[in-house]
C-alpha cells in the first residue's frame, strides 16, 4: 500500500531497525493524500533483556487530504512530525508497558466566512501528546488468568482562538480501565 524503500536492520535479541522512505502517509489510502513530496517513517527497538526493551519511532509526512478547499494550497507545506516511545518490562509475574506520542501538525488559516480564502499563506502549528500506560499481573495458580490495568490521557496544544489569543483546540481525554482474563 505504500511505494518506497525500506531498510532494516536486526541483532537478534538485542536491537531492530527500520527506517521507510514512501510516497504517501502509512495512513493513506493509495488516491487519498497529494502526491508531493515523500515520508520517513522509523522505529528502533532495543531489548534490554528477555523480559524488557525500549523503542523510539519517528515520522515526518503529510497529512492534508486533497479536497474542495485543500486544492488551492501548496500540499506538501503541511506535514505532520510524530516523535514516540514505548516500553515494556517484566518482573516475575508483573509487566509494565506503555506508549508516549506526540504529534505537531502544520496547519493553514482559512478565511472561511468570507470568500473561503486562504490568508496570505499564513499557517500555524497544533500538537497533541498521548500516553498509556498498561499493567499487567498473571495470576501463578491459574495458568493463562491476568489482571490488568490501563490508564490513557490525550491532551491537546494550544492554537488560535480566533480573537488573538491562544487556547486548547480540544478538552483533555483520560481513561481508566481494569480487565480481568485468560488467555
Amino acid at each position: 500500500y505504500l511505494t518506497g524503500i525500506q531498510i532494516q536492520y536486526d541483532l537478534p535479541e538485542k536491537l531492530n531497525a527500520s527506517i521507510l522512505f514512501a510516497k504517501n502517509a502509512p495512513n493513506a489510502y493509495a488516491e487519498s493524500f497529494f502526491g508531493e513530496g515523500w515520508s520517513l517513517i522509523s522505529h528502533f527497538n532495543y531489548r534490554i533483556n528477555y523480559f524488557s526493551k525500549f523503542g523510539l519511532s519517528f515520522s515526518y509526512s503529510p497529512f492534508v487530504e486533497e479536497n474542495y478547499i485543500s486544492n488551492r494550497l501548496t500540499l506538501s507545506d503541511f506535514r505532520q512530525t510524530i516523535i514516540g516511545l514505548d516500553y515494556s518490562f517484566g518482573y516475575g509475574f508483573w509487566e509494565l508497558s506503555g506508549e508516549i506520542i506526540t504529534a505537531w501538525y502544520r496547519v493553514p488559516i482559512f478565511n472561511i466566512l468570507l470568500d473561503d480564502s486562504i490568508l496570505g499563506g499564513n499557517f500555524f502549528t497544533l500538537n497533541t501528546t498521548s500516553f498509556y500506560m498498561d499493567l499487567k499481573y498473571e495470576f501463578p495458580f491459574l495458568t493463562g488468568a491476568y489482571a490488568a490495568y490501563r490508564f490513557d490521557i490525550l491532551s491537546f496544544g494550544e492554537g488560535p482562538d480566533g480573537s488573538g489569543g491562544r487556547t486548547a483546540w480540544d478538552q483533555e481525554v483520560i481513561r481508566n480501565a481494569l480487565s480481568f482474563g485468560y488467555r
